[in-house]
């Protein structure tokens, strides 16, 4: 599947939105806080995959209802798949450990540590 082209634009200091050209593509906002590099595709409406180089703390935001896949690159490889057509809030805080809430019938909360043990 080619990758879509996008228009991505800043909508405040902090905040990246980009939006699917072409077709009837949801909005998706992204806010990084971070001033590091960030590599961030979206392929199709139905998979998202976005990939964060950097050890800074990141907020994510997808407002979608189909499957999102997310990888995190720290010291440890993260694949995170998310299956619910509920929004979920995704945020890093730091280097060593990942606080992840998924918000959909229930509140989950999950801890990644990103070092190997």
């Amino acid at each position: 599947m080619p990758i879509l082209p996008m228009l991505c634009y800043f909508t405040t200091y902090n905040t990246l939105g980009c939006k699917i050209q072409g077709g009837n593509y949801e909005e998706h906002l992204i806010t990084l806080k971070s001033r590091e590099e960030h590599l961030i595709t979206l392929k199709s409406r139905e998979e998202h995959l976005i990939t964060l180089k950097s050890r800074e703390e990141h907020l994510i935001t997808l407002k979608s209802r189909e499957e999102h896949l997310i990888t995190l690159k720290s010291r440890e490889e993260h694949l995170i798949t998310l299956k619910s057509r509920e929004e979920h809030l995704i945020t890093l805080k730091s280097r060593e450990e990942h606080l992840i809430t998924l918000k959909s019938k229930e509140e989950h909360l999950i801890t990644l540590k990103s070092r190997e043990e």
